[in-house]
């Protein structure tokens, strides 16, 4: 009987069905992920001998994507064993429903890589590597694919020692040669079976370094032919950390070149066909030391945006995003709106020159303000005018969401952004010290919003106060309880719009 009811279960609908075996009972992405999370498959394997109709909707799930991983080396100083990629892909069942290519650069586990094997990259050695990758080619029904670099980064080798930043930081020499190598692959692929393979269309770029990519590699038949097919983009940034000494991390170029580069270089080549666009970096970034505001950028086929780590410090520098008319789908996560500011001026370090920030819409305050011996300015944009504007100005938007995730989980919506929430949280100001280490941007906290910001007063301490008074804090700051109401006020109006517009459509 069970059976014969089994076999009434429309196969669109056992594929729904099947599809929850891959999440355990408890899991919750926005806190169990991380970067190296393998799903469980046992459950898929298990439906998968239950009947042959079972086993052809299971393998759907079970082989949708495949991974390039990098298996333990028979002996040391060999290579890592890629021969299980190499087999799945020669595999008839997973040729037929591998949808996807997921490329690992190095071991899930960045303590246990080899610099040597990294190294090989640079000495033009690294063919068991490339031929691994050659395989997507057999591969005729992927629509996408997505290379998971270490997120260690290792920046220019005359200022960086590997061994000194802590194991398993990834060459900028073995990433170039992976991105050459995976758009080469791309490219053949393309060309294989007469051109009847369907279109890689979605390229993910996880733990992408904040380093401009070199013009000869951007102006190669390969990259030119792979890019010009993409309609979905993913990035994720990091960049270089010094586990021992991050007092200078912010001082490193990149961190100031990489945001206009990727503003006015990379993004405009994939902007006439994007429809999907995710930009997410492991720091919060937008203000500075870099700088984005997206002016000019106009993708007119996109419809959906999901910004990670976006901080806004200037009334026009979200303009770009109210620009993109078609955009059905927005998502903030971990976005914020910086109020104050504070920058050093010491001969060595003054940021406001070196790093020639942006100081329009910014109060500067007088000297030893906020009881701080530099140079402090406020901002005094509000969510309130941001949610009005994304109601006003985005009338296709029939999906919102907005969250902050625990800082110990920076990656997990990078992974299932669909899943996002919609949430006024505490989180949405934040402020900026340059003399803080490892990274500047101090948040508000979690439970109530408090913040901090020198000792918290706008009138600068007199003599008669007592040295502890520059950092004693004389009042309370926290800009989320100030904003509370004209807030609250935008959000609801703005999930209401967005809620009626799906109900409008028959989206719900």
């Amino acid at each position: 009987m069970a059976c014969l009811i089994e076999e009434k279960i429309p196969p669109e609908v056992l594929a729904l069905i099947l599809e929850h075996l891959l999440d355990p009972p408890d899991f919750d992405p926005m806190y169990d992920y991380e970067p190296e999370h393998e799903l469980d498959f046992g459950d898929l394997r298990n439906a998968r001998l239950v009947c042959r109709r079972w086993s052809l909707v299971a393998s759907i799930h079970m082989f949708r994507t495949v991974a390039l991983m990098h298996g333990e080396a028979a002996e040391a100083g060999e290579t890592a064993d890629f021969s299980k990629f190499i087999q799945l892909t020669a595999s008839p069942t997973v040729q037929n429903n591998a949808r996807c290519a997921l490329i690992h650069t190095g071991p899930a586990n960045p303590e246990e890589s080899d610099q040597n094997e990294w190294s090989r990259w640079k000495n033009g050695e690294y063919s068991e590597l490339v031929t691994a990758i050659n395989c997507i080619v057999n591969l005729p029904r992927i629509q996408g694919v997505h290379v998971a670099f270490s997120d260690r980064c290792v920046g220019d080798p005359d200022r960086s020692s590997p061994s000194y930043w802590g194991q398993g930081a990834e060459y900028v020499w073995a990433r170039l040669g992976l991105l050459r190598a995976v758009f080469e692959a791309i490219e053949t692929r393309a060309l294989a079976q007469g051109g009847s393979n369907t279109t890689i269309t979605s390229l993910t770029l996880e733990n992408l370094q904040n380093q401009a990519l070199p013009e000869d590699l951007l102006s190669s038949k390969a990259f030119e032919s792979a890019a010009k097919d993409i309609t979905e983009l993913r990035l994720h940034i990091s960049h270089e950390y010094n586990d021992y000494h991050p007092d200078y991390d912010v001082e490193l170029p990149e961190r100031r070149n990489f945001e206009p580069w990727l503003h006015h270089t990379f993004l405009p080549i994939f902007a006439e066909n994007l429809t999907v666009l995710h930009i997410s970096f492991i720091e919060r970034w937008g203000v500075a030391p870099g700088y984005f505001d997206g002016k000019g950028l106009s993708f007119p086929h996109l419809r959906s945006l999901t910004l990670g780590e976006f901080v806004i410090g200037h009334h026009d520098q979200f303009d770009w995003v109210l620009a993109q008319k078609t955009l059905e789908i927005l998502r903030l996560q971990n976005c914020a709106i910086v109020s104050h500011l504070w920058f050093s001026i010491d001969d060595h370090q003054n940021e406001l020159q070196k790093w020639e920030l942006r100081i329009h819409d910014w109060i500067r305050h007088p000297p030893n303000a906020f009881g701080m011996m530099g140079t402090v300015f406020t901002f005094p944009g509000t969510w309130e005018t941001i949610f009005g504007n994304i109601q006003t100005h985005l009338p296709n938007l029939v999906d919102f969401g907005v969250e902050v995730l625990p800082h110990n989980r920076p990656h997990a919506r990078f992974a299932s952004p669909e899943r996002m929430s919609r949430e006024l949280t505490t989180t949405r100001y934040i402020t900026f010290d340059s003399s803080v280490c490892p990274s500047p941007w101090i948040p508000a906290d979690e439970y109530d919003g408090e913040m901090e910001s020198g000792n918290n007063g706008p009138i600068p301490p007199t003599e008669g106060d007592g040295g502890d008074s520059y950092w004693r804090p004389v009042c309370k700051l926290n800009r989320a309880q100030e904003t509370l109401e004209g807030d609250t006020k935008a959000f609801k109006a703005l999930i209401a719009t967005v809620d009626k517009r799906r109900k409008e459509k028959g989206l719900d």
